[in-house]
């Protein structure tokens, strides 16, 4: 009885845990972590840089020369991290194949969590034409885009609005 309650609550822990943070490359960046440290850990690997037109969001490049948008991190006024988004690749670098598989992935990781809300989007600008795929579950979030000939895989974590 003993053993099937702790394993009860690891199973619980496990799946409290992914849904609290996404990796970034080496990095396990952790939804409530403080800024400093979040900064500071991202600092050894990538080229950080803070957005100029929003407070509190900063971009995760791969350099200073800016080649690949890893994606963004969004803090509260308290200086906690309070959203996490994660660019997986584009068509430009990967074949659609390679896409597809860490679509499936992630979807097959989330279908373990629980139930999945299955949403669709189309923008149409002027400048500007988009088709979106979008699941959700909790605080995770996945969104596969077509733009143009582009195809963008995100995945984002956030806290509770």
């Amino acid at each position: 009885m003993k053993n099937i309650l702790l394993s009860i609550l690891f199973i619980c822990s496990v799946s409290i845990a992914q849904e609290q943070s996404i990796a970034i490359g080496k990095t396990e960046l952790k939804l409530g972590a403080d800024k400093e440290n979040i900064l500071n850990q991202l600092d050894k690997s990538f080229y950080v840089e803070e957005d100029e037109t929003v407070d509190n969001i900063f971009i995760i490049w791969d350099t200073n020369k800016r080649t690949y948008n890893y994606g963004y991190i969004e803090f509260d006024a308290s200086d906690k991290l309070n959203s996490i988004s994660k660019n997986w690749s584009s068509a430009v670098n990967d074949g659609y194949s390679k896409i597809f598989e860490q679509m499936i992935k992630i979807i097959e990781s989330y279908k373990k969590d629980g139930d999945l809300i299955v949403e669709t989007q189309e923008i149409f600008e002027p400048n500007y034409k988009a088709k979106t795929l979008i699941f959700i579950q909790g605080k995770k979030i996945i969104e596969l885009s077509l733009v143009g000939n582009r195809i963008v895989l995100k995945e984002s974590l956030k806290t509770a609005e």
